[in-house]
C-alpha cells in the first residue's frame, strides 16, 4: 500500500501567529487528528479500546517542517505505516498543501501497544497485528527521505 489520505481540512485564523504562517504548536493538531483517524483504519480506533483494555501511544516524534502554511490554505495528511512488530508501530505523516501538492512538514512516530489496566506496553493482539502487517509500505517513497528513515526499516 502506498499511503492512506488520513485528513483534510483549511488552515484556521487561530492557528496564524506573529508571523504569518502556522504556529508549530498547530502541526502537532493537525497531525494528532490525521493519526486519530489512520490508527481507527488501522482497528484500533474506540471501540477497539473500549472493548479490549488496550491502547497505544506515542513514545516518539520528529517533525520536519518544509514549507509554510498560511491562512485558508487547504491541506490533508498522508499517512503510511513504515514497520510493525510485536509492541511497535512506526508511521509517518506527511502535511500537504493541496493547491499546488507541496509537503509543508514530514513527521516519522513510533507508538507502543499498552494495556491500559496495568499501563505497560504489551502485545498487539494477532488480528491487529495481521492487520498492520498487511499495510506496511514496502517501498518507501522518496518524499520521506527526509526524516533519515532507512529503506530497511520499511522491510518486515
Amino acid at each position: 500500500m502506498t499511503f492512506l489520505v488520513t485528513w483534510r481540512g483549511k488552515v484556521r485564523p487561530e492557528w496564524i501567529d506573529v508571523n504569518g504562517h502556522v504556529n508549530s504548536t498547530h502541526y502537532n493538531t493537525i497531525v494528532y487528528e490525521a493519526q486519530i483517524r489512520h490508527t481507527a483504519h488501522l482497528g484500533m480506533g474506540d471501540p477497539y479500546v473500549y472493548t479490549s483494555g488496550l491502547g497505544k501511544m506515542v513514545v516518539e516524534q520528529h517533525f520536519h517542517y518544509q514549507r509554510e502554511l498560511r491562512e485558508t490554505d487547504e491541506i490533508s495528511v498522508r499517512s503510511w505505516v513504515l514497520g510493525v512488530d510485536a509492541k511497535r508501530i512506526h508511521v509517518a505523516h506527511q502535511v500537504i498543501r493541496d493547491a499546488d501538492g507541496e509537503i509543508a512538514a514530514t513527521v516519522e512516530q513510533l507508538d507502543l501497544s499498552v494495556d491500559l489496566s496495568t499501563r505497560r506496553v504489551t502485545p498487539f493482539p494477532a488480528d491487529v497485528r495481521a492487520r498492520m502487517d498487511e499495510l506496511v509500505t514496502h517501498e518507501l517513497p522518496d518524499s520521506l527521505s527526509v526524516l533519515g528513515v532507512p529503506r530497511f526499516a520499511t522491510r518486515p
